[in-house]
């Protein structure tokens, strides 16, 4: 599956803004954009964790974390695994320089629990079904 089939609509703030203006839209996890480019993502317990005096002084940019973004054209099973390994909450979704979407944690669980995504063991090894054409790669020798 694409992420082109799933991708949400991405929450932003600017890079300039406060972490109080963040904890004020109160929207979870937010993508970090300086101009039109993705800096980063930010969570709500990151900024909840910027003492409150400090929080109308402080930029997101000083708690944003560096997510890679992907293509629309990459799969469920990619954004899972940069998801897991920078342990975050939120990838973004970028298309020609430009932030066309974004795909979390809470959607993919979403897509699994509707079934449109499988969890199934195949030799001792838990793969996503229903993740779209795959390329062949060359296997090793």
């Amino acid at each position: 599956m694409r992420l082109r089939d799933v991708m949400e609509t991405p929450r932003t703030i600017d890079a300039e803004a406060s972490v109080q203006d963040a904890l004020a839209l109160d929207r979870g996890t937010l993508i970090v954009l300086s101009g039109k480019t993705v800096a980063g993502v930010i969570s709500d317990h990151e900024l909840r964790g910027i003492p409150e005096g400090e929080r109308a002084g402080t930029k997101v940019t000083a708690v944003v974390r560096v997510v890679p973004s992907l293509s629309p054209d990459d799969t469920v099973k990619e954004a899972a695994n940069v998801l897991r390994s920078r342990s975050a909450e939120c990838v973004p979704v970028v298309e020609e320089g430009k932030l066309v979407g974004s795909l979390s944690v809470s959607r993919i669980l979403e897509l699994i629990g509707r079934g449109a995504v499988h969890i199934v063991e195949v030799h001792s090894r838990t793969v996503l079904h229903g993740r779209g054409n795959r390329t062949k790669r060359p296997q090793p020798s």
